[in-house]
């Protein structure tokens, strides 16, 4: 029996090829092969950065969203809703719903003015 390294076991049969490193007949290729690799694959390196770049910006904004939801959230429920109940009341859910609109609104509003100063500059 012989081990991924070729340690082998215990017994010393046939320990001269378990103790081979390399396997020509492996599925591997050579290193040479690697030098002979097309030309673009610098362009393709850039083109998978580029979308790992992209990915990471849309995980920042989907984190972004879910923090400005929560915010809303704890902003409402703190401003209307007086006593938790298994249910809302009319009055509360009108409070949330306005609550969570002036707050959008001005979201929108500071947002498009950051935008808006970035390009003046």
């Amino acid at each position: 029996m012989s081990s991924w390294f070729g340690g082998g076991s215990s017994s010393n049969t046939d320990e001269t090829s378990s103790s081979s490193s390399w396997d020509s007949g492996s599925s591997f290729e050579s290193p040479g092969d690697f030098a002979s690799a097309p030309s673009n694959s610098s362009s393709a390196m850039r083109g998978s950065q580029a979308s790992l770049q992209q990915a990471i910006m849309e995980e920042q904004q989907k984190q972004q969203i879910q923090a400005a939801i929560m915010k809303i959230s704890e902003l409402a429920f703190e401003k209307c809703v007086s006593r938790p109940s298994e249910s809302l009341s009319s009055s509360e859910k009108s409070c949330i719903s306005n609550t969570t609109e002036r707050y959008l609104d001005c979201s929108m509003f500071v947002t498009g003015r950051i935008i808006k100063q970035q390009q003046q500059r």
